[in-house]
C-alpha cells in the first residue's frame, strides 16, 4: 500500500515561481511516495474487583476494529483458587480470552493475542466467577486498531 503523498503550493511573491515550476515539484514529490505509516493502536483499560457484577461491560468496540491483544492483569490475587475470568462479547463470552488462559489466584499479567476483527460495533464483556473469593482485583487491557 503506498504511503501518503505531499503536495506543495508555492507562493509567487517575487514573480519567479511559475505554475510550471509548481507542477514540476508536485510531480517529483508524487513520484517519490513516502513510506507507509504504521497503524495506530488504541488502548482501553478498565479496573475490576472480585465483587463486581458479572458480566461486566468493558466498552463498545467500534465497527472495523481489529483486536491486537487482550490482557488481564491481576494486582491482588483472588483468594479462591477456583476463581475464573474470561473476556468476550455478547455473542461469544470467551472469544478473546478463555477461563483457561489466566490465573486469577496469582498476581501477574495474562495475555491473549487473538486476531479478531469486529465488523459491527460490539459490547465487550468481562465474565467473573470469584467462587468463594473475598479478595481479588486487577484491570483489563484491550489493544486494538481501526486500520486493519
Amino acid at each position: 500500500m503506498p504511503g501518503p503523498r505531499l503536495y506543495f503550493g508555492l507562493h509567487n511573491a517575487g514573480g519567479g515561481v511559475t505554475p510550471a515550476i509548481t507542477a514540476a515539484i508536485n510531480a517529483a514529490v508524487t513520484a517519490a511516495t513516502l513510506p507507509a505509516i504504521p497503524y495506530a493502536e488504541e488502548i482501553f483499560t478498565m479496573p475490576f474487583s472480585f465483587n463486581d457484577a458479572s458480566p461486566k461491560s468493558i466498552f463498545i468496540i467500534p465497527a472495523g476494529a481489529r483486536i491486537v491483544s487482550v490482557k488481564i492483569c491481576i494486582t491482588t490475587a483472588f483468594n479462591d483458587p477456583h476463581a475464573t475470568l474470561a473476556i468476550g462479547d455478547i455473542g461469544t463470552t470467551n472469544r478473546l480470552m478463555t477461563r483457561l488462559q489466566n490465573i486469577p489466584s496469582e498476581i501477574g499479567d495474562n495475555e491473549s493475542n487473538v486476531p479478531f476483527t469486529y465488523v459491527l460495533a460490539t459490547q465487550l464483556i468481562l465474565l467473573s466467577d470469584p467462587q468463594g473469593s473475598s479478595t481479588g482485583s486487577g484491570y483489563v487491557v484491550i489493544i486494538y486498531n481501526l486500520n486493519n
